[in-house]
């Protein structure tokens, strides 16, 4: 059994959310459109899921190159989102994957994990 090894010091990265929050225009948080932000998070909750649902399938069926694929694109999303320790966690998966050391036979074990993550970014 392979160990996935990641450590966030924190859910969330507040300085990206910050600077995403900052680029929003006043008349979006005086209109109740949410801005910037809330534009993004609501993209990144769709697409994370649709991501999520291939790595899960992927997984199931222990196609690596597919699974692989997934993670390293939640990563960036993740990472660009301010979601720190969903990143960290497909950061780690994605170095197993890109150092050949990530086993077929345990890929559902490895989408849980980023499952556990996703869930925990998208209630915070």
């Amino acid at each position: 059994m392979v160990a996935l090894h990641y450590e966030a010091s924190k859910l969330l990265d507040g300085e990206i959310l910050s600077e995403l929050g900052s680029l929003s225009a006043p008349e979006d948080e005086r209109d109740g459109a949410g801005g910037l932000l809330g534009t993004l998070v609501s993209i990144f909750e769709q697409t994370a899921d649709e991501t999520y649902g291939r790595i899960c399938s992927s997984a199931a069926s222990a196609e690596l190159t597919a699974f692989g694929e997934g993670v390293h694109k939640l990563k960036g999303s993740s990472g660009s989102i301010g979601a720190a320790a969903l990143y960290d966690c497909c950061k780690a998966i994605d170095l197993l994957y890109k150092t050949n050391q990530l086993p077929a036979d345990e890929l559902p074990r490895f989408a849980d994990a980023i499952g556990r993550e996703l869930v925990r970014a998208k209630v915070a």
